[in-house]
């Protein structure tokens, strides 16, 4: 009996928030800016990224820090991992894999 009331419950859901995809085909030219901006973000990032390992180096050789310093090194590497799904398109591809779920499931129209 639980079982046909979670199946009704479910298709019922689905019919109310049904994701409308004609939406986001308007919706381009935002993309694109969004993009630009995103590009540039990473890129601005990245420098950023370069500039902190740099300046962390230097100050190894001139014996103000250590180079064992594991703290920077995780967080650097960290950093460095989050930045690279961003710039690469990877986390994107995760987003799309879900929504390729979403339909599977019936999610969207």
């Amino acid at each position: 009996m639980n079982d046909s009331i979670s199946a009704d419950y479910l298709s019922e859901m689905k019919k109310i928030y049904t994701i409308d995809t004609s939406v986001m085909s308007g919706m381009d030219w935002f993309f694109a800016i969004i993009s630009v901006v995103a590009t540039l973000g990473c890129v601005i990032v990245m420098g950023i990224w370069i500039v902190t390992l740099l300046l962390f180096l230097i100050s190894c050789l001139r014996g103000k820090r250590s180079i064992n310093d594991s703290f920077f090194w995780k967080r650097m590497g960290a950093s460095l991992i989050v930045i690279m799904l961003f710039m690469s398109g990877a986390i994107f591809m995760f987003l799309s894999k879900a929504y390729g779920a979403l339909i599977a499931w019936g999610w969207t129209s």
